[in-house]
């Protein structure tokens, strides 16, 4: 009995005990560490309300689908799936036409509420991902408005090395949104490294947002001069519109058909406004891409030639103006 008592004793244990108390204390501090981080991000996020999604375009997609309110009885929901054209990132977001929109469409009489789906530098696949997406919305119409360069780009982003323009890709963590895309398309992108990307996020939700801060940090003029900057718009590889650049595949159109009359029984296709210079890039006729649309059952819209060139910023960017004209032309037709 005095021998375990002894002081010798004791100070043999005593280095165990402590490492085994280290690790308890690290653990608990990692728990406790997540939950703050995405406790940290979901707030971050609630915040920012439905425009800007985020300061740098990219992160948040799953968590603003999900935020839009439920449908009320006698809403009529439009959902817009677009580029950076409608996301507005120039000008005030209240200007953008996806929001003049449904404004018009109240002052008709009409009670809409007008989802703005609209992902800078979208690729094919980040606007397939919404179309599957609109289901759990009940939109009542998906208006995709795109150039036909969005049916000839068909690359795939890679993470950390050629970074998806949004998101969304994370909503192929549920097997049951996968079954919604088609097989081609999903055997496409999910690559290993994606699938890794996505099953670290599910374990670590605020994996996600590790850029936020600097994101964040972004918005104020000191750091902003500091700090690398996210873009999408004009002349990013991938984004729209390509013009002439790649050659019209129909497979993606039909692919991109299916999904969207899953999702909604009313679906127009609207041939976005373009630059004068973009314009004469060339890319499919208007008439061939309208005769395709439409015999794959999608209403067509042409709004190539609605806006004039000194209501652009650059190719495809709009002014205040433009928004304006969109809008208007676009209300117009519900009438």
């Amino acid at each position: 009995m005095t021998i375990l008592n002894s002081p010798g004793t004791g100070a043999a244990e005593a280095p165990g005990r402590s490492a085994l108390r280290f690790w308890a204390w690290l653990g608990l501090g990692v728990v406790l560490a997540l939950l703050a981080a995405q406790g940290l991000c979901r707030e971050a996020v609630r915040g920012l309300g439905d425009y800007p999604r985020n300061p740098n375009f990219r992160r948040g997609w799953p968590e603003y689908l999900a935020a839009v309110p439920p449908r009320q009885p006698g809403e009529w929901r439009v959902l817009v799936i677009a580029n950076s054209q409608g996301y507005a990132p120039e000008i005030d977001p209240r200007k953008a036409y996806p929001r003049l929109l449904e404004q018009q469409l109240r002052r008709q009489g009409v009670p809409a509420r007008v989802v703005n789906g609209s992902v800078p530098a979208g690729r094919y696949f980040d606007l397939l991902l919404l179309a599957a997406a609109a289901r759990e919305l009940e939109v009542d119409q998906i208006l995709l408005v795109v150039s036909t360069g969005l049916f000839g780009d068909q690359s795939v982003p890679r993470p950390g090395r050629e970074g998806w323009a949004s998101d969304l890709h994370h909503l192929l963590g549920d097997g049951e949104f996968r079954g919604r895309l088609p097989e081609r398309q999903v055997g496409l992108r999910l690559e290993p490294e994606t699938e890794r990307e996505i099953a670290l996020a599910r374990v670590l939700p605020a994996w996600r947002w590790r850029t936020y801060p600097a994101a964040r940090l972004a918005r104020d003029p000191f750091w902003a001069r500091l700090l690398p900057r996210e873009r999408g718009g004009d002349g990013v590889r991938g984004g729209l519109p390509m013009g002439g650049d790649s050659p019209f595949q129909q497979e993606a159109l039909e692919e991109m058909a299916r999904v969207l009359k899953a999702s909604c029984p009313e679906v127009v296709v609207v041939r976005m406004p373009l630059h004068s210079a973009r314009r004469r890039m060339g890319g499919l006729s208007m008439n061939l891409f309208a005769a395709q649309c439409r015999q794959l059952g999608l209403e067509f819209w042409d709004a190539e030639n609605l806006v004039p060139d000194r209501e652009f910023i650059g190719h495809s960017h709009m002014k205040a103006a433009g928004h304006r004209r969109m809008a208007q032309w676009l209300a117009g037709h519900f009438q």
